[in-house]
């Protein structure tokens, strides 16, 4: 009698608790903060690719996410493919979906980017944990109109790492806002965002001020 009562007790706590974390996740999901329901990295659509979710979600900070997305966090389930990192998420009582490239950084709820391109750090060479050239000053003079355009090759950045598959990572910052952005060798990196945000003009008004230039 005992030991069916300590099952029974142990089934209706277990249910609870689900039912409890269930009723989090939708206060969450209601409350402006972000609630990670899928994830999928890999070859999208239709090719290889691994379900992240759990991981992406072990990411959120305060309701809050960014990731930056690359094979040294997912793994690479398609070798020589540029991946891309695909999230199903609930904000706002909305259900929502973001999909960001290799490479680049994905940041939920998605702000706007509009300010001063800052270049913070950039590493060129075997990243992360290899030889590798500090190339700020060289990215940062490859910076015009807020917008960065630079090669990502042995001639423009040099060699710290021979023999070895390279790539640049740029950390930078517009507004309040820091991301990163990745690059393997071979490859262009552009980063380019609005220097202030773009009003659209009330047609009435524009009307207005078109009759009286008349």
């Amino acid at each position: 009698m005992l030991r069916t009562t300590s099952i029974v007790l142990a089934v209706i706590f277990g249910l609870s608790a689900v039912t409890l974390q269930t009723k989090t996740q939708a206060q969450d999901a209601a409350n402006d903060k972000v609630v990670i329901r899928e994830a999928v990295y890999g070859d999208l659509p239709d090719g290889n690719k691994v379900t992240v979710t759990e991981k992406v979600a072990k990411l959120l900070k305060g309701g809050k996410l960014m990731v930056e997305v690359g094979n040294d966090l997912f793994g690479d389930p398609a070798e020589q493919v540029q991946k891309k990192l695909r999230v199903k998420y609930e904000l706002g009582g909305k259900s929502l979906e973001a999909t960001v490239e290799e490479g680049e950084t994905l940041l939920l709820p998605q702000p706007k980017l509009v300010g001063e391109l800052k270049i913070l750090s950039a590493k060129y060479g075997d990243v992360p944990n290899g030889d590798t050239f500090d190339v700020i000053d060289l990215v940062k003079k490859h910076v015009k109109d807020n917008r960065l355009e630079i090669a990502v090759d042995n001639d423009t950045l040099g060699d710290p790492a021979s023999g070895v598959f390279k790539r640049l990572r740029v950390e930078y910052q517009v507004g309040d806002v820091k991301l990163f952005k990745s690059v393997y060798e071979g490859g262009k990196m552009v980063i380019a965002v609005a220097a202030k945000e773009t009003k659209k003009e009330d047609a009435p008004a524009k009307k207005e001020i078109e009759s009286l230039k008349k």
